[in-house]
């Protein structure tokens, strides 16, 4: 069956209207279907719906909306692909695709969901469906499209901004498995291939409190980065996971530095850097604290300084190297050796310790320069025959023939 409205030479063609009437005051609209039959020997018919094309103007719209209403939730508009019971096949796809254009910038696809004018708006859900009994789930993929003449497209995960509330958590997790390892999560930086230039950067930063307040301001957020937890049993093989920070390696240049930086203060002081393990459990030792420089072989090696700050109006920071105390056995040594060398006619490294200069040049009270103090340990055993005090020796190596 054809219905088509009638030609024009030279104006618009007719209109074609299909709508039931309006209800009247106790009852509803009809209803309106459009179907294809149903099929026993191939594929049920075909329903197209497509505006014709034009020439000097742009094709006409296709809109799909439902109607208003004044009682219970509004109406819903679904869209379903079809459902096969085949053994091979796979269901019918649902394919959006935006226009595109021959000189112009194509069209874009929103997907947004409805306002609430006095409460909340909409949630947007895309999620793949769960998995039959011999299957696995479907995947996700959002990505910006290659490009031939300029930047890819931003690929941005933002939340809205709230007034008398926070703003919406991002919260990016890898599902839990049975089977192998845990699935990781990756954020990399793009590759860049032009000379001279350098791969994109990876920023990760809490957030800011911006609130000036001077008696209860904003504080800026804390940046966590935790190893996996292990919950296993076993004492050996059950280990939490590691944190590891590593530089850039580099081909023929200079690897990438590694640098830990507290925060700067503009009024008061600077952070804290803190470098240590967690107390031990009740059945182990505490976790070493090792700093060391790699090992070279085209020149020195690299140097270890410890040393603090510049004080103006104020002591230069004390530098305090202390073994801590223990119940068994001698007390932990601190040991200091200078480097040795296996160079001809050259003498191992000096071990050299001075005490503070005193460098005022007051004519009437001028800087005195600082004590160095070597003092062997203290014995508090009260047997005074087998518990003595810790003597400082001296001792050099004989000369070698």
């Amino acid at each position: 069956m054809v219905v088509m409205s009638g030609a024009a030479n030279t104006t618009d063609s007719g209109a074609v209207v299909i709508a039931t009437a309006q209800s009247g005051p106790s009852g509803v609209s009809g209803g309106m279907q459009l179907s294809t039959g149903a099929s026993l020997a191939g594929v049920s018919g075909q329903m197209e719906v497509v505006t014709g094309d034009s020439v000097q103007g742009a094709g006409g719209d296709i809109s799909l909306a439902v109607g208003a209403g004044d009682t219970s939730d509004g109406g819903d508009v679904v869209v379903g692909a079809g459902h096969t019971s085949s053994m091979s096949g796979k269901g019918g796809d649902v394919v959006v695709s935006a226009g595109g254009s021959l000189n112009g910038t194509g069209g874009a696809i929103l997907v947004g969901s409805g306002a609430g004018a006095a409460s909340d708006s909409g949630n947007v859900v895309i999620a793949t469906a769960h998995a039959g009994t011999a299957g696995v789930s479907g995947e996700v993929q959002l990505s910006t499209g290659a490009s031939t003449a300029g930047a890819s497209g931003m690929f941005e995960v933002m939340t809205g901004n709230a007034t008398q509330g926070a703003g919406g958590m991002i919260n990016l997790a890898v599902g839990t498995g049975d089977t192998g390892s845990g699935g990781a999560a990756m954020l990399t930086g793009g590759e860049s291939t032009a000379m001279g230039t350098a791969g994109g950067q990876v920023t990760v930063m809490a957030g800011l409190g911006s609130s000036t307040d001077a008696e209860a301001g904003g504080s800026g957020g804390d940046l966590v980065l935790e190893g996996g937890a292990a919950l296993g049993a076993n004492a050996v093989t059950n280990l939490g996971g590691d944190v590891s920070v590593s530089g850039g390696s580099s081909l023929a240049g200079v690897s990438g530095e590694v640098r830990v930086l507290s925060g700067k203060s503009a009024w008061s002081s600077s952070g804290s850097v803190s470098v240590a393990t967690s107390d031990a459990g009740t059945a182990g030792v505490s976790g070493g604290v090792y700093v060391s420089t790699g090992n070279t072989t085209a020149g020195s090696s690299g140097s270890i300084a410890l040393e603090t700050g510049v004080a103006v109006q104020g002591a230069g920071g004390d530098a305090s190297v202390v073994v801590g105390s223990g119940n068994t056995g001698p007390g932990g040594n601190v040991v200091a050796v200078a480097g040795e060398t296996t160079a001809a006619a050259q003498t191992g490294g000096v071990v050299a310790m001075t005490a503070g200069l005193g460098s005022s040049a007051d004519v009437e009270d001028g800087g005195d320069g600082g004590v160095l103090v070597l003092t062997g340990g203290e014995a508090l055993g009260m047997n005074n025959v087998t518990d003595m005090g810790g003597e400082i020796g001296r001792a050099s190596c004989r000369e070698r023939v």
